[in-house]
This record gives structure tokens, sequence and C-alpha cells, in this order.
């Protein structure tokens, strides 16, 4: 059996010899969270994830589900992010995710780098792949915590991204979109306008109507930067 305990050591281990004072403070500021923040560069911190993934190459799916899980609730910033690196397109391991299993690895949702790169790598392919529901989108996207909101316009976003395997689904990604066109939580609206910038390179003319139709409602910031993404390709 796979000891998770030593790999958690072994990766702290890693990661506190990366550890830079300037980037823990930036970290710090940039995304807070009630986790404890170690300070590693995002190069350095992918070196250490394929370090880690090379000791855990000939485990079963099980084994790597358990030690990310053990990752994920260890309250620390960037073994979360190692644990969903280790997940990130290890799409045979995603597979055998189920919600509890995600739940478990989603326990820090309480800043958007956190948010950003669970619903990319982890809750996006898994809705993809099946392992949860439209239903549990759905009641993520009507949660009262701001962080569980934004998870489900992002999980959308993985559904359309090909570097992620994602053909477009245009449905599910403008039934979440539509739940929250009116939110007008700063957090949410950022991903509302990334989910749909997302859609518009593979569906432009839909999102376009989509847009049209709910200028009333949507923020300015949304219609703005998914507009401009549709005339110049750029959001800014």
């Amino acid at each position: 059996m796979l000891n998770t305990g030593t790999l958690i050591n072994k990766t702290l281990s890693f990661l506190n010899v990366h550890s830079d004072r300037s980037r823990k403070g930036l970290s710090e500021w940039y995304f807070p969270t009630s986790m404890k923040v170690i300070g590693v560069k995002s190069e350095d911190l992918k070196m250490i994830t394929k370090l880690i993934r090379n000791d855990i190459a000939r485990e079963d799916a099980g084994q790597i589900i358990r030690l990310c899980k053990e990752m994920a609730l260890a309250g620390i910033f960037e073994v979360q992010q190692v644990a969903f690196g280790l997940l990130n397109k290890k799409y045979r391991i995603i597979e055998q995710l189920e919600l509890n299993d995600i739940l478990v690895l989603g326990t820090y949702m309480d800043n958007w780098a956190s948010t950003d790169s669970f619903g990319t790598q982890v809750s996006g392919p898994a809705w993809r792949l099946g392992c949860i529901t439209d239903d549990d989108i759905k009641k993520w996207a009507s949660s009262a915590d701001r962080w569980w909101r934004r998870v489900a316009l992002v999980s959308t976003v993985a559904l359309n991204l090909k570097s992620q395997r994602g053909d477009g689904d245009i449905g599910r990604t403008l039934m979440i979109c539509e739940m929250l066109v009116a939110d007008r939580d700063d957090m949410v609206i950022k991903a509302l306008s990334w989910a749909l910038r997302e859609l518009s390179k593979r569906y432009p003319n839909e999102t376009a109507e989509f847009i049209d139709g709910r200028k009333d409602v949507l923020a300015g910031r949304v219609t703005r930067e998914v507009t401009r993404k549709l005339l110049t390709g750029r959001k800014n």
C-alpha cells in the first residue's frame, strides 16, 4: 500500500527548499486563503509535481486518489496544488473519482487560485467523464458560497478547453452561465466572463446571442470582455 505520509513529507521537503519569501507575500496578498502558504514559484511547483508523479507512476488509481485526498486535506496551498497537478490530464485516474472524492479534494475552496485549478484540472474533467452529474454542478452554482459558484463556472471551462480534451459543450456551459447571469459577486462575475470567453472560441455566434439577450442583467465587465473577445480575439 502506498505510504501517503512519506510522500506528503517528501513533497513538503521539496516545497520548503524552494520557498521564496517574496512569492509567499505576493501569494498571500493576491489570493488570501485560510491555508498555509509556503511561497513556491509556479515553475518549481510543476517540477515538484513531476517528481512526485514519477514516484507514484506504478500505483493504481485508488492509491493515487487516496494520496491526493490526503494532500488536499493538509491545509497547505502548495500541497493542494500538487494534488490537483497529480490528477491533471490523468483521465484514467479521474474517471475513477466519485462525488465524495471530489468534495474532499475541494475542501479548501476559499480563493480563486484553488477554485481555478480545481475546476479546470479536477471537477471539470470529472464532469465531462460522467463522474459527477449536471445536478451536482447545478447544486454548486446555487450555493451560498461564492467559491463553489465560481467552481461551477470554471468547471464549464474544462468542457471547452482543447488542452483538457474538451470538445465543446454549449448546452451545459450555458445552463450554468444562465444560473449565474445576474450574480454580482466579483469572483463569480470574473468566472462567468471566462466561461463565456472560452465558449466563444468554438461557438461565437451562440455566445454573442447569449450576451445580446441578457445585456440588461449581465455585469458590465462580462459584456465588455466577452464582446471584445468576439471582436478582437483578446480579453483586453
